[in-house]
């Protein structure tokens, strides 16, 4: 005999999908028990076969719009740089190879690659400035997806493994090389200047959430219960006000490592986040999209949610 109800042997698949809507609604265990005539036992296998957070730290579906109203709403603003054209751009007629107007407005996909350039890219002048965006494997096919926005004909350099001059070990990576002066003039209106580790603060840009899925692929690490995104004190200080936009309950740590700011989310918060930048969302680096995912299908129930019913 069941604890609270009627024992069956088996129940159907259709009741166990009905019995996981009602717990992420909040339905209690006794009460569940009592609704499907199982025992308490029952209930938990079935929560653990279909891999779901025992905690209770589930995302509320209003939550979730809300965030997805803000970032829509963000995506749908223009956001266009004026440039001064300069005759110093043009380069004896010749063809550059290269789309330079690429970040003239700010489509969802610029503003991605701008959030990887502001922290996996760099700027340099030589004297003309020098865009260089390099990753290491298993990465390297984004170089080829960044040379293709671009519409560039420049070669992607493949760099073996190597021991450095202070004796650390560089993994193989992928390299592109563009100079450009009006290319980098547009960047710099966006805070991707020479120097921008120590000083890298974004404009223009700073609330757009696919500019934050590209620091994140860049400088974030997503772990099994939240996630880190580190950078200048400027730009976690943005990323701070973003997340608090967007997730208005949500409780960031914020930590300092010498020169290094971090932001730290854990929890229903980084679910919310990761949800609102990686869900069905391009492009992206493939293993922080699994991991991402990973993290907030722990908190977030979806209908069509793959669960094992076994």
């Amino acid at each position: 005999m069941s604890k609270r109800g009627e024992p069956r042997s088996k129940l159907t698949k259709l009741q166990r999908e009905n019995m996981i809507r009602d717990y992420y609604d909040g339905v209690k265990y006794k009460n569940l028990a009592v609704k499907y005539s199982v025992s308490d036992s029952a209930i938990s296998s079935i929560i653990y076969r279909a891999k779901l957070p025992f905690n209770r730290l589930v995302v509320a579906e209003n939550d979730i719009r809300y965030a997805e109203d803000f970032c829509e709403k963000q995506r749908k603003l223009s956001i266009v740089v004026s440039v001064i054209e300069d005759p110093s751009f043009i380069r004896n007629g010749k063809s550059k190879n290269v789309d330079e107007r690429a970040f003239d407005t700010i489509t969802p996909e610029a503003a991605y690659w701008l959030g990887l350039l502001m922290s996996d890219g760099s700027v340099l002048h030589i004297p003309s400035p020098n865009i260089v965006l390099q990753l290491t494997t298993p990465d390297e096919y984004q170089i080829e997806a960044f040379k293709s926005f671009l519409k560039s004909k420049h070669k992607v350099s493949y760099l073996p493994q190597k021991i450095t001059s202070q004796g650390l070990t560089q993994r193989p990576r992928a390299r592109i090389s563009i100079v450009s002066k009006r290319l980098g003039y547009v960047l710099s209106k966006f805070g991707i200047i020479p120097n921008k580790s120590k000083n890298a603060c974004a404009a223009h840009i700073h609330n757009h959430p696919d500019f934050w899925r590209g620091m994140i692929d860049g400088d974030g690490h997503i772990g099994e219960n939240s996630f880190t995104l580190i950078g200048t004190k400027a730009i976690i200080y943005q990323f701070n006000d973003f997340c608090k936009n967007l997730c208005p309950q949500i409780h960031i740590r914020l930590f300092e490592r010498g020169n290094i700011w971090g932001a730290n989310i854990n929890g229903k918060s980084a679910s919310i986040i990761l949800y609102s930048l990686y869900h069905d969302k391009t492009p992206c680096l493939a293993r922080k999209s699994r991991a991402a995912t990973a993290l907030y299908c722990k908190h977030i129930y979806s209908t069509d949610k793959n669960y094992s019913m076994t």
